[in-house]
């Protein structure tokens, strides 16, 4: 997934993808970010690739949870 913040100057704007994306479906949003949201956004980002944490393999086992509470 890609995800890219920008703000527009005008109506139209072109978005460039990965070259493995051609000839596939893609999905294209739109949303209009407040000006807090997208710098919370960059410092959620920034945290996480702080943490340097791969959760690949993690499995959430609810019935573990369950036990805990």
């Amino acid at each position: 997934m890609i995800t890219q913040t920008l703000t527009p100057a005008e109506k139209r704007v072109i978005v460039e993808i990965p070259e493995e994306y051609i000839n596939h479906p893609v999905q294209i949003s739109v949303v209009r970010l407040d000006v807090d949201a997208g710098q919370r956004r960059r410092q959620i980002d920034q945290f996480f690739k702080e943490l340097k944490t791969d959760l690949s393999g993690f499995k959430f086992n609810r019935e573990e949870l369950c036990r805990i509470v």
